[in-house]
């Protein structure tokens, strides 16, 4: 599974974000699992101080990572797409049509996935997924939004984390559930 991760800058959230379910795929022992970020503004900026700081504290070295710019051979290798806002999400099915079936919001995602089958590949469960989604990032909705937090001080960053961590680990537990995993 191919997971991308989008953000306004690509600075704070969405490479946040890729870093943690990295780290989260290691654990889960879930060798197809990959992550990148992308945001709608220029690349090239290091990631925020603060989100450095922070996945530092988990073992997480980030000093290399550089912001990049969305571009349509990011989003074609991505398998499912997943965004911090609404706008966000929007933003992305205007610029790529074709990826209107793998985009969420990152919450609206946590809360429509459900523990893969025995049966099911990843695929499928993507798929399967993907026919239940009833596009809700379509209207404005700040509960599916996770707020910038640029401008804000170390706890704001601090709670992302928490909240991205959640949201990723059960995603995770979701999609490599104990029973798909090699020992």
């Amino acid at each position: 599974m191919r997971v991308l991760f989008v953000c306004t800058a690509n600075i704070c959230r969405s490479p946040m974000a890729a870093a943690l379910f990295a780290k989260s795929a290691h654990g889960h022992q879930a060798s197809d699992a990959y992550s990148a970020s992308a945001g709608f503004l220029e690349g090239g900026r290091p990631v925020h101080e603060s989100v450095r700081k922070l996945l530092d504290e988990r073992g997480i070295d980030v000093t290399r990572k550089k912001s990049q710019k969305l571009s349509a051979d990011i989003v074609d290798h991505a398998d499912v797409i997943l965004t911090m806002t609404s706008e966000h999400a929007r933003g992305v099915v205007s610029r790529f049509p074709r990826s209107i079936s793998d985009v969420y919001t990152l919450r609206h995602f946590g809360s429509v996935v459900a523990p893969r089958s025995r049966a099911q590949t990843t695929r499928q469960w993507l798929d399967q997924t993907n026919a239940a989604n009833r596009r809700a990032y379509l209207g404005d909705d700040v509960l599916l939004d996770i707020p910038d937090p640029i401008g804000h001080d170390f706890k704001v960053f601090s709670g992302l984390a928490t909240e991205l961590e959640n949201s990723i680990g059960w995603i995770m537990d979701c999609a490599y559930p104990a029973h798909a995993r090699t020992s």
